[in-house]
């Protein structure tokens, strides 16, 4: 190492969880200490640095004790305080500031039975825990009140648990989730039983994506897509899936519907809800919008939608019908772009189709 290669030591937080009766309901919020030549903006939430600075520290305590744990999220403990010369002067702080913030907020520390001691053990879910740490970083000792009604919900003494993602799947998520910092388009190259969409869903929670449209070929998988929603935000999470109604009678084009549906979705994107929409590429290419003869689906089209799937992106995709429903949803909306998720088995095909393309691909 060069002198000028000389490495910073970093204070970082870590959430993590125990599964298991003394710790059910609760998460922790704790620090610990990483040195590294990378600059703050390269060290970003969750990325591998931090995570294994956080697994270290965290194995010194929990080792002894054949402990199982989960470790749900990292960040850099640094907030910047703007200078009188315009310079933003970054200071360290410590998982009991966070603690602070917590208690002001009205969220109790556990005390365990053996200690009788404030702990770093709080009842709270995850969403919270990092709004917490948000609200430090911005100036604040006490959460907002819209700030303790997190999506997606986990009720802070219930019975589910999140899902535990394979080491896989956890990458993959990671990964996407540092490219959308810099780069608009992922691919996903989703091999037999890799588990796409408790994947897919796992990056919106983690990314805290609110409108989320999955277009798919095949809309007999929506009982899946909606099984696996309930899995990851809970089937009473503020977090909710919509589907598009149909006429009981017939799959042919309604207007009351079509309307009742396109009124749903203004309201959930004007009013904030969380919420994912799963959509038929064969009903968008129906739409007059995409040169079709029917008048439907303009709310679908004109949302400023955060992050679109294309779910088998290879299929139904590739006519022209079928990438004008893409540029039109893809156009950019409200002065943002949203960004692309696409989902294969056979992602190397969609590469060739698709050279032009900035597509960055897992797998």
């Amino acid at each position: 190492m060069t002198d000028y290669e000389a490495a910073f030591k970093y204070k970082l937080i870590y959430i993590m969880a125990i599964y298991d009766n003394d710790h059910e309901g609760y998460l922790k919020i704790g620090d610990a200490t990483l040195a590294s030549t990378l600059g703050p903006s390269q060290l970003l939430p969750n990325c591998e640095l931090l995570n294994e600075a956080a697994h270290d520290r965290i194995k010194q305590y929990t080792k002894t004790a054949l402990t199982s744990y989960d470790l749900l999220y990292t960040e850099l403990a640094l907030r910047f305080t703007k200078m009188a010369d315009g310079s933003n002067m970054p200071n360290p702080f410590r998982d009991e500031d966070i603690h602070n913030v917590l208690a002001r907020s009205g969220y109790p520390c556990k005390r365990f039975p053996d200690t009788d001691r404030d702990s770093e053990w709080y009842a709270v879910n995850l969403d919270t825990a990092i709004n917490a740490i948000q609200a430090y970083k911005e100036g604040r000792n006490v959460l907002f009140a819209s700030e303790k009604v997190c999506i997606p919900t986990y009720a802070e003494h219930c019975t589910q648990k999140p899902f535990k993602l394979r080491q896989e799947q956890k990458e993959a998520v990671e990964r996407t989730v540092q490219v959308f910092h810099s780069n608009d388009r992922m691919l996903w190259n989703c091999k037999m039983r890799f588990g796409k969409t408790v994947s897919a869903y796992e990056l919106i929670r983690r990314a805290k994506f609110q409108k989320t449209i999955v277009v798919t070929h095949r809309p007999v998988v929506e009982e899946g897509w909606q099984k696996d929603h309930d899995l990851i935000f809970g089937a009473n999470s503020e977090h909710i899936f919509v589907t598009k109604k149909i006429n009981s009678n017939s799959y042919e084009y309604d207007v009351s519907i079509d309307s009742e549906n396109d009124r749903n979705l203004r309201n959930y994107a004007n009013n904030g809800t969380y919420f994912i929409y799963f959509a038929s590429m064969q009903d968008l290419r129906g739409s007059e919008r995409a040169g079709r003869k029917f008048d439907k689906n303009n709310a679908v089209f004109e949302i400023d939608w955060d992050l679109i799937i294309y779910d088998e992106a290879h299929e139904g995709t590739q006519t022209d019908l079928g990438q004008t429903v893409q540029t039109l949803l893809e156009r950019p909306k409200n002065g943002k772009k949203p960004k692309v998720l696409s989902l294969s088995g056979t992602p190397y095909n969609i590469l060739v189709l698709h050279q032009a393309r900035n597509y960055k691909i897992t797998g």
